[in-house]
């Protein structure tokens, strides 16, 4: 299961992963979300290291749109041809649509997404 930036950033795919029973139990839960909190420091410092960040970010606790174009930044400084962007990223869902293979996962097509819309004067 690979979850939105905003999601992953949030641990909230570690909760659904604990909820599913994917992380079967609080020990493997607490496990998971100490590694995601040092692997989130680590790309952290990458990002201010590369000059993708400001050095004097602090580390939000949420996704926001500096740190979604700072990694992004990241992401298209690497060597390769062609660097694909998530949409769910840019929207900043937080959850996976779709989780497939568990009877307590919402079906396919069924999940509700809820997305924050903003109108600006460009676009009416």
């Amino acid at each position: 299961m690979s979850a939105p930036l905003a999601g992953y950033w949030t641990g909230c795919d570690l909760e659904i992963m604990h909820w599913l029973g994917t992380l079967p139990d609080d020990a493997a839960f607490q496990t998971a979300s100490e590694q995601r909190k040092r692997d989130k420091a680590d790309l952290f410092a990458k990002l201010k290291q590369t000059g993708c960040l400001p050095q004097q970010a602090e580390m939000p606790s949420e996704m926001t749109e500096e740190l979604l174009g700072a990694v992004h930044r990241y992401g298209a400084l690497s060597s390769s041809r062609l660097y694909a962007v998530q949409l769910e990223n840019l929207l900043g869902v937080t959850e996976n649509l779709n989780v497939p293979g568990w009877p307590k996962a919402t079906p396919t097509g069924r999940a509700g997404c809820r997305l924050r819309w903003r109108i600006s004067p460009t676009t009416g």
